[in-house]
């Protein structure tokens, strides 16, 4: 799958295409390794809360589109960085 095919489906089940509000996060890198892990990478909050984030998630969980799924997405969520106030 490529880069921009994953965007496309992250993108599809982001919340604002469930008509849901944004916490503004910017797609910084996504990357499919071999045995079909995604690891995603992004800023959150550049103003507010600067934190880089990443989460990982197999490509499954993005084509089940529930609740289940979403969560373990979620859980997955790891901060990388937190910047200081400007």
């Amino acid at each position: 799958m490529s880069t921009i095919c994953k965007t496309e489906a992250l993108k599809a089940h982001s919340p604002a295409s469930r008509g849901q509000t944004p916490s503004h996060p910017s797609l910084r890198d996504v990357q499919q390794i071999p045995d079909g892990t995604i690891h995603l990478i992004w800023d959150f909050s550049r103003s507010k809360e600067q934190e880089i984030l990443m989460t990982t998630f197999r490509k499954e969980d993005v084509l089940a589109a529930h609740d289940e799924a979403a969560t373990r997405v979620k859980t997955n969520r790891k901060l990388v960085s937190k910047g200081g106030a400007p």
